[in-house]
């Protein structure tokens, strides 16, 4: 970390200060966890209990992108309150490290508490919602005037060069650690091929799809569980333009727990759908997010590398 967080406060607190907000810290600041290159804090204010969260890395500049990002669907969703969230009240950079400053959602995570029946019905009734929102474009959302749209044109079109680039990523990330015996040359080609076929038959389930907001992460540690209901689905940094199958792949406390339960809220919106060809695009979809994730976390998970692709190739070869 480039800076610790009593060395931060004054300039936290002058951007609070913006929002008519004060911090209290008569009762301290108390560290809620940390990893390699961030820190969370809880702290008392004017406004109730806040969510300070520090990051300092080598890339600052990626980092308050990223930050800018959540504070601007924050500031959207906040027009949408049947989507409850952490809402981000400011955000900075100070000598590389960058801060934002959220409020704080009482409740555990779904991944310290089961789940019951009603969290399930509340969650798909949450998601539903979501999935209604129309935006122009699909992948990676952009702001213009304060309103989210995807990067690019088309849902295939975002879809299929970020895989195939994971794919390549993971490759080219083996050759320079000299992990061969993960993916040689004649496996990368060959596993690109069978890429190039898997989009070539499925690409009519990709193309003109059209764009709704969905969070892009809803793993257990993203959903926050209170009672007898969803208090908040936090951390939306991979929030994007795109098909609601998607946010169901690789998730299955919502595929098999939560979809039919999802399905039946859209029916009461008096929308209809194909749901055995939403099911089918879940399929689709998880040998995908499958090498999305492991190029993700290639660096810190070179034994997981080769199985991975093993069962990504096998997930593959099933599909086509």
């Amino acid at each position: 970390m480039a800076i610790e967080i009593h060395f931060l406060i004054p300039y936290v607190e002058a951007e609070l200060k913006k929002k008519n907000i004060s911090l209290d810290l008569s009762k301290g600041v108390q560290e809620l966890g940390a990893g390699r290159y961030s820190k969370t804090y809880l702290v008392e204010s004017s406004d109730g209990k806040l969510v300070i969260h520090l990051v300092g890395s080598h890339n600052p500049d990626i980092q308050f992108k990223q930050a800018e990002k959540r504070f601007e669907i924050s500031q959207f969703l906040k027009k949408h309150p049947k989507v409850p969230t952490a809402e981000m009240i400011t955000y900075g950079e100070v000598e590389g490290t960058v801060f934002t400053v959220q409020e704080y959602i009482a409740g555990k995570i779904w991944a310290e508490k089961k789940a019951n029946l009603k969290h399930l019905q509340h969650l798909a009734k949450i998601l539903a919602y979501l999935h209604q929102i129309n935006l122009k474009g699909s992948g990676y959302l952009q702001f213009k005037e304060g309103k989210p749209e995807g990067t690019h044109e088309d849902w295939y079109l975002f879809l299929k060069p970020w895989v195939m680039s994971s794919l390549k990523n993971i490759y080219e990330y083996v050759q320079i650690k000299k992990l061969t015996d993960s993916i040689s040359e004649k496996k990368y080609l060959y596993l690109k091929n069978k890429l190039e076929l898997f989009f070539e038959k499925y690409k009519d389930y990709f193309m003109g799809v059209k764009g709704k907001l969905l969070h892009g992460d809803l793993a257990l540690g993203n959903i926050i569980l209170g009672g007898k209901k969803v208090n908040a689905l936090i951390d939306l940094d991979f929030s994007c333009s795109g098909d609601p199958a998607w946010e169901f792949a690789l998730r299955d406390h919502l595929h098999e727990k939560c979809l039919d339960y999802y399905f039946a809220e859209l029916k009461k919106i008096g929308l209809e759908l194909d749901e055995d060809q939403f099911r089918f695009r879940i399929k689709l979809y998880v040998p995908l997010l499958r090498i999305i994730i492991t190029n993700s976390l290639k660096s810190g998970r070179h034994k997981n590398i080769k199985k991975d692709l093993y069962i990504f190739e096998k997930m593959i070869d099933e599909l086509l």
